[in-house]
């Protein structure tokens, strides 16, 4: 008796090949790698953009604490230009 007990044959795989089969898989893939390349990129992106977000905060909440924004200025270029 080739039949198992669910009264299924025993033949092969029954997967579809070559031309027939859907092209998921590759959308899959290629998917992937491209998120394997750009996540880095805009990862990189967005940690600069918060930088220069917290860098801007720092300035000018340091030229509301010294009440003299013109001294301030002048002293950052004075470091600026030490670099």
């Amino acid at each position: 008796m080739s039949q198992d007990r669910s009264g299924r044959g025993g033949g092969g795989g029954g997967g579809k090949s070559g031309k027939d089969s859907s092209p998921l898989g590759l959308i899959i893939l290629v998917l992937w790698v491209l998120t394997l390349i750009i996540a880095p990129v805009i990862s990189r992106l967005l940690q600069v953009a918060v930088s220069r977000k917290r860098e801007y905060l720092a300035d000018a909440t340091a030229a509301q604490l010294t009440r003299n924004p013109g001294a301030l200025a002048a002293a950052l270029e004075k470091l600026a230009r030490r670099e």
